[in-house]
């Protein structure tokens, strides 16, 4: 398992994601299965990795898409 999963779990993100378990994890990032407390449904959240603690293969991507989100 990714080293980064568990800090991340039942932590809650926007006043309103709880983190409730890891669903997988890849170059850009882990995806973790969370409760919207605000509509009361699961949803998929995916946590980016910074470009810096991405693998080289995936670094210009990662950086490509903070650059279009922000």
């Amino acid at each position: 398992m990714h080293k980064d999963v568990a800090k991340h779990l039942g932590k809650k993100l926007d006043q309103r994601y709880v983190l409730q378990s890891c669903l997988g994890f890849g170059a850009f990032g882990i995806v973790y299965r969370a409760l919207d407390e605000k509509m009361d449904r699961e949803v998929a959240v995916k946590i980016l990795k910074r470009p810096e603690e991405a693998k080289d293969y995936a670094k210009k991507d990662i950086e490509r898409f903070h650059l279009n989100v922000s």
